[in-house]
């Protein structure tokens, strides 16, 4: 009767976070390139946390 819990997606918890936050913050570094590498660094580690949180509930 207890089923176990489906493992999460690669997909959706690694691979489509760090594509989507890679292009997020390139377009960052080439658009506005005087926000400086800290905050395109922050911007890619928050995105990837979010996405990758979003994706384990969602998947």
């Amino acid at each position: 009767m207890d089923e176990e819990p489906r493992e999460p997606s690669k997909v959706r918890t690694i691979y489509l976070p760090v594509t989507i936050a890679t292009l997020f913050c390139g377009g960052l570094w080439l658009f506005i390139p005087e926000i400086g590498a800290l905050a395109v660094g922050s911007a890619w580690v928050g995105t990837v946390l979010f996405m990758s949180i979003w994706g384990s509930f969602y998947s």
